[in-house]
């Protein structure tokens, strides 16, 4: 929804701020689900989405509307969302995207590979230096907070957690981190006003690598108590 956290990168990046709300936008997604952030798009804007399994293509494109009826440039291509952009990157195609989505953390457990030091690197190659880096965290097991304070500090980069408020017919919004070097991103007054405190309500950083990394030192045990 517009004041999800998506929404408020959508419409506050710096070239819809400058130039207006159909300012078309490069767009980079892993995790395709139903195909629903397409819905958002606007004519001029490319949305490349990278989707492990085809059969969630086939269910998006037969039972859901969002990817045909999407007024912007949409397409999937299937792999691991970080082997591909490795090899895009390593054969010089650096997609240059002014706002990338990692939308794969549904389920029981986050994909460990997706949210290392290593992994944000290859996202880094691939997005613009004005752009904004959105990941969706919706894990009750787990609290992710102090791993994504961690890696913006690693990166030089700025974070904020957006708590969804609830939406009609839509119980259980997804909630997000956006990290972006952006003064003028964090300065627009949606944003401000939308930016929530972190759940865990602390400041603790932790940083994994493809080296080490471990689902304990993640555990939310306020979930399980």
């Amino acid at each position: 929804g517009d004041r999800s956290g998506v929404g408020h990168a959508l419409a506050n990046h710096r070239k819809r701020r400058e130039g207006g709300p159909n300012a078309p936008l490069n767009i980079g997604i892993i995790g395709l689900g139903v195909g629903m952030i397409a819905g958002h798009g606007v004519p001029g804007d490319s949305i490349r989405y990278y989707e492990l399994n085809p059969a969630v293509t086939e269910l998006a494109r037969a039972h859901f509307t969002f990817l045909k009826e999407s007024k912007s440039k949409t397409e999937v291509v299937h792999g691991d969302g970080r082997i591909l952009l490795e090899r895009e990157a390593r054969a010089g195609q650096k997609r240059n995207f002014d706002i990338m989505i990692i939308d794969a953390f549904r389920g029981a457990a986050p994909p460990m590979h997706l949210m290392t030091r290593e992994a944000f690197a290859v996202y880094l190659e691939h997005l613009a230096p004005d752009g904004i880096l959105g990941i969706n965290f919706e894990l009750d097991t787990f609290e992710m907070a102090p791993l994504h304070r961690g890696l913006a500090s690693e990166f030089n980069f700025d974070v904020r957690w957006f708590e969804t408020p609830p939406m009609e017919n839509c119980d259980n919004p997804v909630s997000w981190a956006l990290y972006s070097k952006d003064k003028g991103f964090w300065a627009a007054p949606d944003v401000a006003k939308a930016a929530s405190p972190w759940r865990d309500g602390a400041q603790t950083k932790l940083l994994w690598t493809d080296a080490s990394s471990n689902l304990m030192s993640i555990i939310n045990w306020r979930s399980l108590f």
